[in-house]
């Protein structure tokens, strides 16, 4: 099934994580009685669950960003704000977005995209993305960019390790 937002999809994979979740029983068990074929199919499982998770994160993104006008236009009443406020944007289309930020999370992921969709400076700024945070590369600060974050609780670099 094809996700249309950010929350759909990240509700959609917490659902694969909870199932992983419980699987730790059956995966401490097999350990516990040295059933390598139980344990090899857990794993084999779990990873089968989290890669489909990582293709739910490649696949809303790329709906954000082929649908991204979606997300920058501003409503009429934003515009009228922006119209009266005596700070001025400077150049640019007064009917977008400068910067967008769409961020979802669940006790186990945070999905989210950053994006600098009018490539207005945005030197020495903190990107943050829930508790992260990151900045820009210094020759990159005057580009239309986005930024994607995926957090998991879970460890990808010690999997193996078990």
């Amino acid at each position: 099934m094809e996700e249309k937002s950010l929350l759909e999809s990240i509700k959609n994979c917490q659902t694969a994580e909870n199932v992983i979740n419980e699987m730790q029983n059956i995966l401490g068990e097999a350990l516990s009685m040295y059933d390598h074929r139980k344990l090899a199919w857990c794993q084999h499982y779990v990873d089968h669950m989290r890669n489909i998770e990582l293709e739910k994160f490649e696949s809303i993104s790329a709906y954000i960003l082929e649908f991204i006008e979606q997300y920058t236009k501003l409503t009429a009443e934003e515009i009228a704000k922006l119209k009266d406020n005596t700070k001025a944007r400077g150049k640019g289309d007064m009917t977008l977005r400068e910067k967008i930020l769409l961020l979802e999370k669940t006790k186990d992921l945070q999905f989210s995209l950053w994006g600098n969709v009018q490539g207005k400076s945005v030197m020495h700024k903190k990107i943050e993305f829930g508790n992260y945070e990151c900045a820009m590369p210094m020759n990159k600060t005057t580009m239309t960019i986005i930024f994607r974050c995926l957090w998991t609780s879970y460890d990808y670099c010690s999997s193996n390790l078990i």
